[in-house]
């Protein structure tokens, strides 16, 4: 494992709270946030006591990220003193950090002395302790499935384990920015703005009777809201291995730049999508929309998606109605409005195409109509199966009936893109050429060039 070096600082009481030493200078918006945040998290009560508690939070330059512990100092002059570690990670580092144990086995009291030189981050054991508070249900949809605020938790033994669960769970543009802190009197604020996510004790609710975001009190665990709210907890709170970015197949969060929640929730739903593609061809269609809405995506994304495109294609003329079929089979080709569909998806959407029009021949002219009616192009692809189906199917003689019901151009393009179609008029021609010649001569007379072309070739 590569040994990652750390700076340090160490504030504490010094005729006021200030820097008692440091292996680093920072700029002077930078310093300032520290020698701020590393003070106590708003007033004491006067004999009260705390544990220490962990801050976490970006410097203003986004150079470092910032992980502290801080101690009750009971041995300086006057109350309401502490002893703060800091330890400035450089952002690189924070953001491919895959877990906090190393920087937590560092975040222990200074030695006499103080620190002149950087830390080494050396590997520790690993998972934290599972959460069990039913509250994480509310705390993950605050943070990713709801309108996004700072959120202040109360009262609850588990605030350095859940964020560190946290921490460690969120993908890298999100981890960049995020602001926490675990035993706050008071709301914190930087750049301006409050920390994402306070803990306070239910003794501190007073002070948070102003505050602009949610509040998750003692009493307010309640039931899900949202369909993605248990998996994500049992994530973040329960798993050996909390990271959100591990389960984020369609791969949006390694690209997310702006630490969006939105970018999670898409990523949840293209799992739920693929999930129910094994036994729903529609999902599929979401799926696209998906690939289709990203700016990011290529060609080799769509190739990808081929195993599942041709399984749904394939699906389509097993489980659906017929009618539903073939508007799924249409709506699959319209998903790639600038290329084809890969090879194997238009082979499978033939093959699915032929299987509905041998089976339902009369389906498959309602369908054509409807299209026709509404100025609606019927892909070539879902035409050449068609075609193919309809060459091979029981009611083939009726067809220069059925197709006199149709624009001359749907039936030149069956003969231009259906080797079978053309070869079976062909052969019918042969032999009932009163009804058939009559019927070819039509279609001839589309006044497409190409389909002329290829229909001619054909036959």
């Amino acid at each position: 494992m590569t040994e990652d070096p750390v700076e340090q600082q160490e504030h504490g009481y010094r005729n006021g709270h200030q820097m008692l030493s440091a292996s680093i200078k920072l700029p002077r918006d930078d310093q300032d946030t520290v020698d701020r945040l590393s003070d106590m998290a708003g007033p004491l009560r006067p004999s009260e006591t705390f544990s220490a508690y962990l801050t976490a939070y970006p410097l203003p330059s986004r150079s470092f990220y910032v992980i502290a512990r801080t101690w009750q100092d009971l041995d300086t002059p006057r109350a309401g003193c502490v002893l703060t570690r800091s330890l400035l990670v450089p952002m690189p580092v924070w953001e491919a950090t895959g877990s906090l144990d190393r920087l937590l086995a560092l975040l222990i009291p200074v030695e006499p002395g103080g620190m002149k030189r950087s830390a080494v981050l050396a590997p520790v054991n690993w998972p934290p302790p599972i959460v069990q508070d039913p509250r994480t249900i509310e705390l993950v949809e605050a943070m990713f499935l709801e309108n996004r605020q700072p959120i202040v938790f109360f009262e609850t033994p588990d605030a350095e384990t859940i964020t560190v669960r946290i921490l460690t769970a969120l993908w890298p543009s999100l981890r960049r920015n995020f602001a926490m802190c675990t035993f706050a009197l008071a709301p914190r604020k930087i750049d301006g703005r409050d920390f994402d996510l306070v803990f306070a004790p239910k003794t501190a609710r007073s002070r948070f009777s102003n505050w602009p975001g949610r509040r998750i009190d003692v009493s307010s665990s309640k039931a899900s809201r949202h369909r993605w709210s248990a998996s994500i907890a049992l994530q973040i709170f329960q798993s050996d291995i909390p990271s959100l970015i591990a389960t984020d197949a369609l791969g949006i969060l390694k690209i997310d730049t702006q630490g969006d929640e939105a970018a999670f929730r898409l990523s949840l739903l293209w799992n739920e999508l693929a999930a129910n593609s094994e036994t729903m061809p529609t999902a599929v269609l979401g799926m696209l929309d998906i690939l289709n809405s990203q700016p990011d995506s290529t060609p080799e994304s769509f190739e990808r998606l081929s195993p599942i495109m041709a399984r749904a294609a394939d699906m389509a003329s097993e489980v659906m109605p017929e009618p539903e079929a073939w508007r799924f089979l249409t709506a699959l080709v319209g998903k790639f409005p600038v290329r084809l569909p890969p090879r194997p998806v238009l082979r499978k959407i033939e093959q699915s195409a032929a299987s509905l029009s041998n089976r339902d021949p009369e389906g498959a002219f309602e369908f054509l109509a409807v299209e026709s009616q509404a100025a609606r192009t019927v892909p070539t692809a879902v035409l050449a199966g068609l075609g193919n189906g309809l060459s091979s199917s029981v009611g083939i003689e009726t067809l220069p009936d059925r197709l006199a019901q149709l624009p001359p151009d749907i039936g030149l393009s069956l003969l231009a893109l259906s080797d079978r179609f053309a070869r079976s008029a062909v052969d019918m021609a042969k032999r009932e050429p009163s009804r058939w010649i009559s019927s070819l001569i039509r279609l001839l007379e589309a006044p497409d060039r190409d389909l002329h072309r290829k229909a001619r070739r054909r036959l």
